[in-house]
């Protein structure tokens, strides 16, 4: 209760020094008995309300007790110096935003939404804590919320591979999600790594249909859309088709790649044949996203039907989905790396995120264990850029470590108006993103843009290299897509454009 008092009483002593002083700059003779009643009313219940709220007294003595202070002294000398009624207003109405941003909750939401990085209501933050005593000092501090806090991973197979099992997430009660900023802080105080648990949405794509310049190339293979993918005629795909046939190169395993997406129509026709369902669930999507990137990875070759991908037949590769993203296009931080846990688990060798939203550190920080998860269960992990044309340390997971982080370029191989870059990133590399036709729901075709589309052709060359070699791991692969990749005309912002004849011969030698 005294918790949820705190940032209202704090406002009331601030609005209360303005309006003292709003006096005191009037007749000399005006009444200041009101102001001053209101002024030590609103101290003593704050004093009261401090005093018997469950906060620990370190907590109130180390950071609340001086950042009031110093915000009522700030207050103070603003308001002292001010002397005409307009001035007072904007005083007043900056106090009681300043005040609630910082004491409440409701400024960090207000936050979130502009910056489109809500939180999820059923389990507002994710926070890391490596040891019991830790937790006991967070239940302590918290335990005038009511709050219900449990484990944020709790099926993972080989808890050893990382440290996703010391994460937790806390589900605020309604009656107090102003406190949402409070509880942050404490847990913070306490020992523990704590961040905000966000939405992560979908980036608008471009899903105009537009016309498609088809190419007379041949590709000894029957798909009949394949004059109109101009990704394939920049990375030469026939010449790739040509050298597997040629060498007779054998898949030593069937690679399988996971789509983490809003679901893949799994009856399609250019998919059903390559698909591996792990969960009913997510073999339909609504949404078409994730079938467009299936299809982009791990459409079936040679089967006189829509497009094709890498692999020339159905004994290199094969494609699944587990849903993170809703029928809407939104996810969040949790059930995305929930996602990438049972990929990996389900024995995933390329996993395929084209998602991604604002990064923290320690946003950054979960999405890098998840990471390494994935890669000790054997699987490449493969992240979207993000399509908000910036750098792409500002995007999550994009900036995780041990990802490979792809960018987007155009036709005439600049990157694409929309692609974030890679100057930043550790492990960079570029695709085709711009007018990609790929499948989606109800047997149908059509063309989209985004870094999104780019990264399943990354996705797909990696399942192709890793039926051949099962024991490539991340960074062996990047750095030969790196040195085998074509030079883009913005190469410190995009890295090379994968190139995959030159990346399979690589394996061999």
């Amino acid at each position: 209760m005294f918790q949820s008092l705190y940032p209202f009483l704090i406002s009331a002593i601030l609005l209360a020094t303005v309006w003292w002083f709003r006096k005191a700059n009037l007749k000399p003779d005006s009444s200041r008995l009101l102001p001053n009643l209101t002024f030590w009313g609103s101290a003593l219940m704050y004093a009261v309300s401090m005093f018997m709220s469950d906060f620990s007294i370190w907590y109130k003595i180390l950071l609340m007790l001086p950042r009031d202070i110093a915000m009522l002294t700030v207050t103070f000398l603003i308001a002292n110096n001010l002397k005409s009624a307009r001035g007072y207003f904007v005083t007043a109405m900056t106090v009681v935003v300043i005040a609630f941003s910082l004491f409440s909750g409701w400024g960090m939401r207000l936050y979130t939404y502009t910056m489109g990085a809500e939180v999820d209501s059923q389990a507002e933050l994710l926070f890391e804590s490596t040891d019991a005593e830790e937790m006991e000092a967070i239940e302590s501090n918290l335990k005038g919320y009511n709050l219900e806090i449990e484990k944020a991973f709790p099926n993972l197979k080989n808890k050893d591979y990382s440290d996703l099992d010391n994460y937790y997430v806390v589900n605020i009660p309604d009656e107090f999600q102003y406190d949402l900023n409070t509880v942050a802080n404490l847990i913070y105080a306490s020992g523990g790594e704590v961040g905000y648990n966000n939405i992560v949405k979908l980036s608008p794509l471009d899903k105009t249909s537009k016309s498609l310049t088809a190419s007379d190339i041949d590709y000894e293979i029957d798909d009949p859309n394949l004059g109109q993918l101009w990704g394939f005629e920049k990375m030469e795909v026939n010449k790739l088709y040509r050298y597997l046939k040629s060498e007779k190169i054998k898949p030593k395993k069937k690679a399988r790649i996971a789509i983490l997406d809003t679901g893949v129509d799994s009856d399609h026709e250019d998919i059903d044949d390559r698909f591996v369902s792990i969960n009913d669930k997510y073999n339909s999507d609504k949404q078409s996203h994730g079938t467009h990137c299936a299809g982009i990875a791990a459409s079936v070759s040679n089967n006189k039907t829509g497009i094709a991908s890498f692999s020339p037949n159905n004994d290199f590769v094969e494609v699944t989905s587990i849903k993170v993203l809703s029928d809407q296009g939104w996810g969040t931080d949790r059930g995305i790396i929930n996602g990438i846990i049972e990929a990996a688990d389900n024995d995933a060798d390329v996993i395929s995120l084209s998602l991604g939203g604002p990064s923290s550190e320690s946003k950054r920080r979960a999405f890098s264990e998840a990471v390494k998860y994935a890669n000790k269960s054997g699987a490449i992990v493969v992240v979207a850029a993000g399509n908000e044309s910036q750098d792409a340390t500002k995007v999550s997971p994009a900036n995780a470590d041990g990802v490979i982080t792809v960018s987007a370029v155009d036709e005439n191989l600049n990157i694409a108006s929309f692609s974030n870059w890679i100057t930043n990133i550790e492990m960079g590399i570029a695709a085709p993103g711009v007018n990609i036709l790929s499948t989606i729901p109800g047997n149908k075709y059509q063309a989209y843009s985004g870094t999104s589309m780019a990264t399943p052709y990354v996705a797909g060359l990696l399942g192709l290299m890793k039926s051949i070699n099962p024991d490539l791991e991340t960074k062996e692969a990047y750095e030969i897509l790196k040195s085998t990749g074509k030079t883009t005309n913005n190469p410190e912002k995009t890295g090379n454009m994968i190139f995959p004849l030159a990346a399979v011969k690589q394996l061999k030698n």
